[in-house]
C-alpha cells in the first residue's frame, strides 16, 4: 500500500480532482451560499474541510468512499 502519512506528496501535488459526476449546488440562508456536491449511492458521509482547506481535498477520499457505496456528500465554507 503506497501512504503518504506525512502528507509530503499530499503537500507537493494536492489531490486529484472530484469526479466530474456529482450532484452540484449552492444552498442560500441568511446571506450565507454554501457550495456542496453528492456522490454515490446508499448511506452517507459527509466531509467537511478544515481549516484554510476546501471541498477539493477531498480528491482521494470521495472515490474511494462511493465505491465501498456510500453517497458522499462534500461541503465547502460559506462565501
Amino acid at each position: 500500500m503506497n501512504t503518504d502519512d506525512d502528507l509530503i506528496r499530499f503537500e507537493a501535488e494536492g489531490a486529484p480532482p472530484l469526479p466530474a459526476d456529482g450532484d452540484v449546488a449552492y444552498t442560500e440562508h441568511d446571506g450565507a451560499r454554501i457550495w456542496h456536491a453528492a456522490y454515490g449511492d446508499g448511506p452517507a458521509v459527509v466531509l467537511l474541510h478544515g481549516g484554510l482547506g476546501h471541498s477539493g481535498n477531498w480528491g482521494y477520499q470521495v472515490p474511494a468512499l462511493v465505491a465501498h457505496g456510500y453517497r458522499t456528500v462534500v461541503i465547502d465554507s460559506r462565501r
